[in-house]
């Protein structure tokens, strides 16, 4: 049997605060998610790779990560919006264990083959994933 400190369960809720969700990516679809989750009250942590995006969200509450895994670790609910599902890969992949047993949700533009590879990878890891997959016309 594991202590407390090192029991690495599916259960994250004494990690994060109810109704808290984890956005990576502040792109427009990613900023308009952000904006409305802060506006229905629930605790919101933001992560981008450029820094400067989002300040106004901050100034309304949202918590910005340094990374992408401290953005991870605030929340079981982790929505991800950038750019395709390569970047989605690239940047999921190696965060595996702060990802294990909570959910993931991809709104990434790119095609259901490429979602179904992401979604037998969460499998293999214990990650809840939902993906919602569109191309651009």
């Amino acid at each position: 049997m594991t202590s407390p400190e090192h029991d690495h369960d599916h259960d994250h809720a004494g990690s994060d605060q109810a109704g808290s969700v984890t956005l990576l990516g502040l792109g427009l679809m990613g900023y308009a998610l952000a904006d409305t989750l802060l506006a229905a009250g629930h605790p919101t942590t933001v992560w981008n790779r450029s820094t400067g995006k989002g300040a106004d969200l901050i100034g309304r509450g949202a918590r910005r990560a340094a990374s992408a895994g401290e953005a991870i670790a605030a929340s079981s609910l982790v929505i991800v919006c950038i750019t395709d599902n390569n970047a989605v890969r690239e940047l999921v992949q190696p965060l595996a264990a702060e990802l294990r047993g909570r959910t993931l949700i991809n709104l990434t533009s790119g095609s259901s083959s490429e979602t179904g590879d992401i979604s037998g990878w969460a499998a293999q890891h214990e990650i809840a994933y939902v993906a919602v997959s569109y191309t651009h016309l």
